[in-house]
């Protein structure tokens, strides 16, 4: 084989190595939405699932229809929820598996923060009756909001 022919089939598999690291990626507004906890008082180690910042520019949104209820598995590409903001409507894809144990945030939920829990989830085979008491508080509490940037409160001011 001659040299071109091997520098062209070790070029090749570069590019296949690169195309498949790409496609393992998970997605942005995933990095945020996720917080491991491995002991939290008596309940076994679960996942909190918070509000996922679908655009640059978001910082709260509506809970839609929920698309899965406690109990039910979870698998990459799932929807999992709507989530509505004052410009669209949008699926949260899930990129995880295990199995949805807690609903925090009910469907019609208005202004939750990004960032703030809506969900709980766990490995599969986890007790889901484990988590009925589950709270807010227990997956770290609420978060306000962000405020607009400061340029708005800005043009609000009066000058001196």
């Amino acid at each position: 084989m001659s040299a071109a022919a091997l520098l062209a089939r070790a070029s090749g598999r570069l590019c296949l190595q690169s195309l498949r690291a790409r496609e393992s990626v998970a997605t942005p507004a995933l990095f945020g939405a996720l917080s491991r906890y491995y002991a939290s008082k008596s309940f076994p180690p679960h996942t909190i699932i918070s509000m996922p910042a679908l655009s640059p520019t978001m910082t709260a949104g509506n809970i839609g229809a929920w698309q899965k209820k406690a109990g039910d598995a979870l698998a990459p590409g799932d929807v999992l929820v709507e989530i509505e903001t004052d410009k669209a409507q949008m699926d949260f894809e899930f990129q995880e598996e295990g199995v949805l144990v807690k609903v925090l945030k009910d469907s019609g939920a208005k202004d939750v923060a990004v960032g703030n829990p809506i969900a709980v989830m766990a490995e599969e085979g986890t007790d889901v009756s484990a988590f009925e008491s589950f709270t807010i508080e227990d997956a770290g509490g609420q978060k306000e909001a962000k405020e607009g940037s400061g340029q708005e409160a800005a043009n609000a001011s009066e000058p001196p």
